[in-house]
């Protein structure tokens, strides 16, 4: 760990006494990964510049052989702020070295690289946000010495996404797909934040009813994986604005 990360380190304990609005060491990845609910906990105090890297979005999700592709960007500490979406994201202090096309979670096999998680909202949809940006691949997979591509936010696909926030909230329910996912689902016709609109063939989760109020419309938000990567999105702007459609709710 570089003297700059381990001074961060310092800070955000020190914060975490103070406020709930700071960073919090993902458990199972231990200090690789810093998660934070503030622009102003934003990791690398001591440098003017570092490292972004950003997947390459592409038709990952029908072909399980492919490896996601990475690239870096050298950006000023201000503008990786500034920029900064909701989701998961990677940066570096220094150029990483021989930065490969991989499955594996870069966090974990680089050691100059760090998992950033920036999420706004708290609970179930704080969670599925810690997914944003991830590359949709179908399906994601468990890999032996890390653990599931999902778990550790290097990829995912429409249902793993739904599941993820409800393991994260301490559920036991397995990464299974988009038909046994409604073993742990009830019909509901309460439209409200974190339902699930299942279409069949893919899961999206109401992120937002924008539109006309307990109604599904074109105008509402979705969080979902669908296409390539993990985003929040009007219904209208997807193919799925016509499809037919059921809403569940999770069991208890």
């Amino acid at each position: 760990m570089t003297h700059a990360f381990q001074k961060y380190c310092l800070q955000v304990i020190g914060m975490v006494m103070i406020s709930v609005f700071s960073a919090e060491a993902i458990s199972q990845n231990h200090k690789k990964t810093i998660k934070i609910h503030s622009l102003k906990s934003f990791p690398f105090v001591a440098n003017d510049s570092i490292y972004k890297i950003v997947p390459v979005y592409q038709k990952y999700a029908y072909d399980t052989s492919l490896e996601i592709v990475y690239k870096t960007k050298h950006v000023a500490r201000k503008d990786a702020i500034k920029n900064l979406s909701v989701g998961t994201h990677l940066f570096s202090e220094a150029k990483p070295n021989n930065l490969k096309i991989t499955k594996l979670p870069l966090h974990l096999v680089h050691d100059e690289v760090y998992q950033i998680i920036y999420t706004k909202n708290t609970g179930y949809l704080g969670y599925l946000e810690e997914l944003l940006n991830i590359p949709f691949v179908l399906s994601p997979e468990f890999l032996t010495e890390f653990g599931h591509q999902t778990d550790l936010r290097v990829a995912t696909d429409c249902a793993e996404l739904a599941i993820y926030g409800k393991r994260r909230q301490g559920m036991k329910v397995p990464y299974c797909g988009p038909r046994r996912i409604k073993e742990y689902l009830v019909k509901t016709d309460k439209i409200e934040k974190g339902i699930i609109i299942h279409f069949g063939h893919q899961v999206s989760v109401l992120y937002e009813d924008r539109g006309i109020k307990n109604t599904i419309d074109g105008d509402d938000l979705l969080i979902h994986a669908y296409d390539l990567k993990a985003e929040i999105i009007p219904l209208k702007e997807t193919n799925l604005h016509n499809t037919p459609y059921i809403t569940y709710k999770w069991k208890k």
